[in-house]
């Protein structure tokens, strides 16, 4: 049996390691001049759905912390012509200012007790990325001293997000890369990676409430999902695409895809210099312990229970769910009620988190619109 190497998954905040922890950091040193400015939130944009998400906040006071929230940037105009524009917003009246508008968070800030806002818009070259959100307790907050101060701790803030920004897409066009140069374009090709993505999305978006997990935490999930069988690019495609059942000396070699894509991954972070903070250590844990089973019985560590990460157990749920519904060279695709199914067994089976398999569940209508918005007509192995 091979010796696991157990590493934690997402840490708390206390840490001070993920970008969250650092924003409230930044957030302390504002306090101690304007304490009246008692929230920084940053948004990302993902040009390729449209959409703003909330990504990371520090709050103070009685509000509660705004998150899990979503909306296409066409939709908010105000907020489009800002990214659009590079302007920065500037709102000392917010009741006043909101009064017409029915959107989620315009409801939040008002009901939140906030009287002004700065919207600072933050781009990676000429592309936008994100807002950067300041919030006071009190209209007409934002005098020019402050907007000077608040400038230079945008900028920190700003150049914060951007190099943890470049490091994962850079990481992420790596392994792209080498998806691309090898065997693997043929067993991934299609959209099964954009559908197990957004299966993940489904189950931490249901899950959040349950265990308390940030934004952060989910955002990094999706992106690092479809880097999870990396390993592949080390199997031969007699054993990737056979269209029959493996045998063990095959099946040994198919296993050791997860060691191989560990191993590429840390030449990878090494190459490119990313520190090992909760980001690298999500992405290893998705990597490394995504064949991993509740009870015992997974590959390669034979991990059970509360060790096998968070990540990794989503991650697996949305394997299992699509490689079910995916057509292979050796099994035809199986209906979903079929496939929620054996999911739901598994979970009481105890192979398989429970709570993330209801998660998964619970949102059917999701995954039949992810199933439909990445439909193929390729025939992948797996």
């Amino acid at each position: 049996m091979l010796k696991a190497q157990f590493i934690s998954p997402s840490p708390p905040p206390s840490t001070r390691e993920n970008l969250s922890s650092r924003l409230q950091d930044l957030h302390g040193i504002i306090a101690t001049r304007h304490p009246e400015i008692n929230r920084i939130a940053l948004a990302t944009y993902d040009e390729d759905t449209d959409l703003l998400k909330t990504f990371i906040n520090s709050t103070y006071g009685d509000a509660t912390p705004f998150g899990r929230y979503e909306a296409r940037l066409s939709e908010v105009p105000s907020l489009q012509r800002l990214a659009l524009s590079g302007e920065k917003r500037i709102l000392q009246n917010l009741p006043e200012a909101l009064a017409s508008r029915d959107a989620t968070h315009s409801r939040w800030l008002t009901a939140a007790g906030f009287h002004s806002s700065y919207t600072v818009p933050i781009y990676h070259g000429e592309r936008f990325v994100a807002f950067l959100f300041f919030d006071a307790d009190r209209p007409n907050a934002f005098s020019d001293e402050v907007l000077r101060y608040l400038d230079l701790i945008g900028y920190l803030a700003a150049q914060m997000y951007l190099t943890g920004l470049v490091a994962v897409r850079t990481l992420i066009s790596t392994v792209e890369v080498a998806r691309g140069l090898t065997r693997i374009r043929d067993i991934e090709t299609g959209h099964h990676l954009d559908r197990i993505a957004h299966y993940t999305r489904i189950i931490t978006r249901g899950l959040a409430d349950i265990v308390e997990l940030d934004d952060e935490f989910i955002e990094h999930v999706f992106l690092f999902a479809p880097l999870h069988d990396i390993g592949k690019i080390g199997v031969p495609d007699s054993i990737l695409q056979k269209p029959g059942p493996l045998t063990l000396e095959e099946r040994k070699i198919m296993q050791s895809h997860v060691e191989l894509g560990v191993s590429v991954f840390d030449r990878m972070v090494q190459d490119i210099g990313l520190p090992e903070d909760r980001t690298v250590r999500i992405m290893r844990n998705i990597i490394a312990y995504h064949h991993e089973a509740l009870d015992g019985t997974g590959y390669p560590y034979r991990l059970s229970g509360d060790a096998v990460p968070l990540e990794a157990r989503i991650v697996a749920i949305a394997d299992i769910f699509d490689a079910l519904t995916s057509e292979r060279p050796y099994k035809p695709r199986w209906p979903n009620e079929a496939a929620f199914a054996e999911l739901s067994s598994m979970a009481e089976r105890g192979k398989i988190d429970a709570e993330c398999v209801r998660a998964f569940l619970n949102n059917r209508a999701m995954v039949e619109d992810t199933q439909a918005r990445f439909a193929e007509n390729l025939n992948p192995a797996f």
